[in-house]
């Protein structure tokens, strides 16, 4: 963290930092999180809004974007999404507040669509989103039932052909 320490005694635990510093922090977070810009923004916003209703803009971007890092830090690891997703239930239940598990699927599939767009800004429709989704919450109880049963009944298909699904929706297959 860049900044001066001010010291508390003997401990140096708090930090000041300049307004440049904040500054330069607000617009990187804002590249990774919205690389296209604006435009980016708004329509991941209308999606999220036509996906949640019920919720206002802060209380479907927070989730997003939590799910987003999650998803971009898991796929440095894995290509898979069978393998993504025991991971990311893990990592859910430590932010089990902020994180519902009844929306993960849901998170996920935008966080893979955002993965995938360019700078045309074209995110696949709602129904769309909504129905892989479905795809990726059989995986998350699959995953489930096999951290308790210990067996997997899918095969890496399913995950690889949701990716492939997306990425021909989006003009990148």
């Amino acid at each position: 963290m860049e900044g001066d320490v001010v010291p508390l005694g003997d401990n140096k635990i708090f930090f000041q930092t300049s307004k440049a510093a904040k500054d330069k922090e607000l617009a990187d977070y804002e590249r990774w999180a919205f690389p296209y810009g604006e435009a980016q923004r708004e329509k991941l916003q209308s999606l999220l809004l036509e996906l949640f209703p019920k919720e206002s803009v802060p209380s479907t971007l927070v989730p997003f974007l939590t799910w987003k890092e999650l998803y971009e830090d898991a796929l440095k690891k894995t290509q898979s999404l069978q393998r993504l997703i025991p991971g990311l239930l893990i990592v859910q239940k430590k932010y089990k507040r902020l994180l519902r598990k009844e929306n993960m699927a849901t998170y996920l599939a935008v966080a893979i669509a955002d993965a995938e767009i360019d700078e045309r800004c074209e995110y696949p429709s709602a129904e769309f989103i909504r129905e892989q989704a479905l795809e990726i919450d059989e995986i998350i109880k699959v995953s489930d039932n096999s951290e308790n049963n210990q067996s997997n009944s899918l095969t890496g298909s399913k995950g690889s052909n949701l990716l492939k699904r997306i990425r021909e929706l989006i003009g990148k297959g």
